[in-house]
C-alpha cells in the first residue's frame, strides 16, 4: 500500500478520500491483508506534518510552513498532534490487516536497479523492491507509474 492511500484518507481528499477510507476500513476489519513499509510511513508522517502546518497557516506554501517550523515551538507542537493521530491510526490498522515491514539495506540496494529498469523515482523503486522481495503482486496506489511494473497489478481509488 502506497502513501497516497493513507494521505487521501487523512485529508478527506475530495476525489479519492472516500474510496481510500473504504479500502482502509476493509484493512481494519482484516478483510484485506495489506503490507506497507517504514519508507511509506516516513512519507505519510512527513506529509501529515506538512499538511497540518499548511492548514494552520492557511497557506499552500510548504516554504512558509518550513520557515515557521524553524522558529515557533507552539506551531511545531500543533503540527505534531496530527502526526500522533496518523501513527495511532496506523497502529490500529496493524491490529487488523496491516503489516509494516522494514525496507532495510538490501531492498534499498535492489531498488536502484528496479528504479532504472522501470523508470521510477527511488522512493517508488523501494516500494517495488519491497513488493518483489515479499512476492506481493498487488499494489494500492493512485500513482499511475506503477502500471509500468510488469509483475504488479494496480488498484487505484475511485474519484
Amino acid at each position: 500500500m502506497d502513501a497516497n492511500i493513507f494521505t487521501f484518507h487523512f485529508t478527506a481528499h475530495p476525489d479519492f478520500g472516500k474510496s481510500s477510507t473504504d479500502f482502509l476500513q476493509m484493512v481494519e476489519l482484516g478483510k484485506i491483508r495489506a503490507v506497507s513499509s517504514d519508507v511509506v510511513l516516513n512519507e505519510v508522517l512527513y506529509i501529515s506534518l506538512l499538511n497540518r502546518g499548511l492548514q494552520f497557516l492557511d497557506t499552500n506554501s510548504k516554504w512558509k510552513v518550513r520557515e515557521r517550523f524553524d522558529k515557533d515551538f507552539s506551531f511545531v507542537s500543533k503540527c505534531y498532534e496530527g502526526i500522533q493521530e496518523a501513527i495511532d491510526y496506523i497502529t490500529f490498522l496493524e491490529k487488523g490487516g496491516l503489516t509494516i515491514v522494514d525496507a532495510g539495506h538490501n531492498l534499498l540496494v535492489r531498488s536502484i536497479e528496479i528504479g532504472k529498469r522501470y523508470h521510477l523515482w527511488i522512493r517508488d523503486a523501494i516500494h517495488v523492491a519491497t513488493c518483489q522481495a515479499l512476492g506481493i503482486v498487488n499494489i494500492a496506489t493512485q500513482d499511475k507509474h506503477f502500471t509500468k511494473v510488469d509483475f504488479l497489478s494496480v488498484w487505484q481509488p475511485e474519484g
